[in-house]
């Protein structure tokens, strides 16, 4: 069998030997109250130390949308308004997770309007 050229090469994740993969997964937490969010950001990251995981937050960049409308229904082009909505974002990694870290997230009590999504 030929070989394959370097651009058709695969490339695979090299392991450390010895070292087995540290199981972890990811929370990100989107809001438009960047208070609420630090809260729940706080109360995670207190629930996840207590159970013994190993826990990093890191704020990720905050996402503009504005819209531009204009004032009058019927004339006066030039008079306009603007608005703008703000999505706060934030990513939790756990790391190590166990049992007890996991029943700490689930009885976890979150103020509304802050959307949750966990994943692998």
């Amino acid at each position: 069998m030929a070989e394959r050229s370097s651009r058709t090469r695969r490339r695979t994740r090299t392991r450390r030997r010895g070292r087995p993969r540290r199981q972890r997964f990811r929370i990100r937490l989107n809001a438009y109250d960047h208070r609420i969010l630090d809260q729940s950001v706080r109360r995670i990251l207190d629930s996840v130390r207590r159970s013994g995981a190993t826990v990093t937050a890191v704020p990720l960049p905050t996402k503009k949308n504005k819209w531009t409308v204009i004032r009058s229904p019927f004339i006066d082009k030039d008079s306009r308004e603007q608005f703008e909505m703000r999505t706060h974002r934030r990513v939790i990694f756990v790391s190590d997770p166990n049992q007890e870290t996991m029943d700490a997230l689930l009885s976890l009590d979150l103020p509304a309007g802050v959307d949750i999504e966990m994943k692998s």
